[in-house]
Formats: structure tokens, sequence, C-alpha cells
């Protein structure tokens, strides 16, 4: 089993599929403002309630980069057992499964401390928002 950290592409700038819009600006403050040491943000197994409970590894660092004119948003992931064995060889086989950013927004949530917007999770599921995003199946499967 290989649990070598990989990269992941979470998010690219431009219209989702369900009509929102992601800004370069966004994207590259989230990648600034991520720090593990401040808020461990980890990779859930679905948003179901079970699911989302299901903890598959963690998001190590965040950076952007600039492809084709646009700017695209990625997540290192240190995968843990889970990851390997949370879906069947068989499931990922017929399903492909995608990551689901999850980030707050500028907010004062904790109280007079101001929270930057930042990456607070990866969610995978089968629906994704993100155009044009490669299934992650090949990183789940066991070597």
């Amino acid at each position: 089993m290989n649990k070598t950290p990989f990269w992941i592409l979470l998010a690219r700038e431009g219209e989702t599929t369900d009509g929102r819009y992601i800004s370069a600006e966004k994207l590259i403050a989230l990648a600034e403002n991520y720090s593990c040491q401040r808020y461990q943000a980890i990779v859930r197994a679905g948003y179901d309630r079970k699911e989302y409970l299901v903890n598959l590894g963690n998001v190590i660092e965040v950076k952007s980069e600039v492809e084709n004119d646009n700017v695209c948003l990625y997540a290192l992931i240190e995968p843990n057992e889970l990851w390997f064995n949370y879906r069947s060889r068989d499931y990922l086989e017929r399903i492909q499964i995608f990551p689901a950013i999850e980030f707050v927004e500028e907010s004062n949530a904790l109280g007079k401390k101001r929270v930057d917007s930042s990456v607070v999770g990866v969610t995978l599921t089968d629906k994704p928002v993100i155009k044009n995003l490669q299934p992650l199946n090949k990183f789940m499967l066991m070597e």
C-alpha cells in the first residue's frame, strides 16, 4: 500500500456545473491562507451523514497554479489506510470518484479573531461541481 502524498486538482477558476462562479482571486486566497498547523483539513468519504464522518486522509498543503490562462487550486493529499480500503475495486471500476472542495469565507466565526477564507476539507463525490476534473479512482486502488 503506497501512502505517499499526491497532488490532486480541486478547483479551476470559472463557472461550475451548478451555475456558480469561482474567481481566480478566491483560489489564490484559498492557497495562500491554508495552513495545516492552523487547521488540519481532512478528506471525507462522502456527503451523507455516515460517510461525512469517515476520515480518508489529510490535506497537507494547498497551492494555486496557472494553467492555460486559468488559475487552478491543488491539494496535497496524505491518504490513510481507509483511503485504499473504503471503496471496493468493483465499486471503483464502476463509479468515478471526484474531489469536492470545502472552504469557509472570510468571517469572524471565532469571535474576535478574523478568519480568512480557507480550505477546511475535501469530500469525495460522484457528482463533481468543478468542470473537467480528473477522477481519483487511480489513486484509490491498492498497488
